[in-house]
C-alpha cells in the first residue's frame, strides 16, 4: 500500500510539475504573440501612375489573394483543432478593410512584418517583400489604396490553442514571424533592369519566397510549422534536374509533380505562381536550372 501511495504521489507531482511547464509556456507564447516592435520603416513615395499600378495589380494577384481570398476580402488560412486558427484579413477599401492605413502602415507591414499597433505579423512573408524593388512595392501599395475592389466584410476571430501556442514558445514558428528576420534598416532595393531572363529568375525566385520554404540555397528544408511537409530541393541535384520546362509548367498548373506526387497548394502555391506572366515563368525556371546541383538537405 506505502508503495502504491508513493506511485500516486510521484505520479501526481510530475503532473503538476508539468502543468505548470504548459502554463509558463503558453504565457511566454502570449508574450511573443502581443509583444509591441517598434519600427521605423525606410521611406518610399508611392505612385500613381497607371503602369505602376499594372505592376502592383500582377503582385496582389499573385502573391496576395492566395492568402487573403481572391476578393482580397480575407480568408480563414489555418483552421487546425488543435494549433488554433489564422484568419488572413481583409486587405481592401471596403468596410472592415485596411482604407485607414497610410503608406508608412503599408510599408511596415509588407517590408517590416509589424502592423500598425506594432504587433509582429505572423505568417507574412516580410521577408522576401523587403528584397521587392522600388517599383514592386511601391506598385502593390499603390494597387491596394487605390484601384483594388472595397470588399464589406468583416474579419472573424482566430487565435492560437493551448497547443498551438506551446509550440510557438518553444520556437516552432520563430521563422514565421517575419520580424524576426529582417534588416530594418536595409535600404529599399532600387530598380534595376535584368539582363538575362536567368537574372530576372533569380529576383523572381527572391520575392515570391523560394527561400523561406525550401532554403538560403534551395536545395531543401524542413519547415517550422509541424503541419507543412518537407520541402524539397529545387537544385539540378534534386529530382528538378530531370524536368524539362513543359514538365515545371504541368506542375504549376495541376499541382502534380512529374514523379506523380499531388502537392497541397496550402504549403506550395503553385495556383498563384501559375499567374505569373509565361516569361516570369520561363525566368524562375531558367534560374533554377542554372543553378549549382546540390546534395538534399533533408
Amino acid at each position: 500500500m506505502k508503495t502504491l501511495k508513493w506511485i500516486g504521489i510521484s505520479v501526481l507531482s510530475l503532473l503538476i510539475i508539468l502543468a505548470a511547464l504548459v502554463f509558463f509556456q503558453v504565457k511566454k507564447a502570449e508574450k511573443i504573440i502581443n509583444r509591441t516592435v517598434k519600427i521605423d520603416p525606410v521611406p518610399l513615395t508611392i505612385p500613381n501612375d497607371s503602369l505602376s499600378l499594372v505592376i502592383g495589380k500582377k503582385w496582389v494577384t499573385t502573391l496576395c489573394a492566395d492568402c487573403h481570398g481572391d476578393d482580397l476580402g480575407g480568408k480563414m488560412f489555418i483552421d487546425d483543432p488543435g494549433l488554433g486558427k489564422l484568419y488572413a484579413p481583409n486587405i481592401t477599401r471596403g468596410e472592415g478593410g485596411l482604407a485607414y492605413y497610410t503608406d508608412k502602415d503599408w510599408l511596415a507591414a509588407l517590408r517590416h512584418g509589424v502592423s500598425p499597433t506594432g504587433k509582429p505579423l505572423l505568417i507574412m512573408p516580410s521577408k522576401s517583400f523587403a528584397q521587392m524593388r522600388a517599383e514592386d512595392i511601391g506598385g502593390i501599395i499603390a494597387y491596394l489604396k487605390t484601384t483594388a475592389p472595397p470588399v464589406d466584410k468583416p474579419n472573424e476571430e482566430a487565435g492560437f490553442k493551448a497547443f498551438g501556442k506551446l509550440l510557438i514558445a518553444m520556437g516552432a514558428f520563430d521563422h514565421e514571424f517575419g520580424v524576426n528576420l529582417i534588416d530594418h534598416e536595409a535600404p529599399i532595393p532600387a530598380n534595376t533592369i535584368d539582363q538575362t531572363p536567368k537574372d530576372r529568375g533569380k529576383y523572381l525566385a527572391s520575392v515570391i519566397g523560394c527561400e523561406s520554404c525550401h532554403g538560403k540555397n534551395l536545395a531543401g528544408k524542413i519547415p517550422t510549422d509541424p503541419n507543412s511537409p518537407p520541402a524539397p530541393n529545387l537544385t539540378p541535384g534534386g529530382n528538378l534536374g530531370a524536368w524539362s520546362y513543359d514538365d515545371f509548367t504541368a506542375f504549376i498548373a495541376t499541382g502534380v509533380t512529374k514523379e506523380g506526387k499531388t502537392v497541397d497548394n496550402n504549403f506550395m502555391p503553385f495556383k498563384a505562381y501559375g499567374k505569373l506572366p509565361e516569361e516570369e515563368l520561363v525566368a524562375v525556371f531558367d534560374y533554377l536550372k542554372s543553378l549549382e546541383p546540390m546534395e538534399s538537405a533533408l
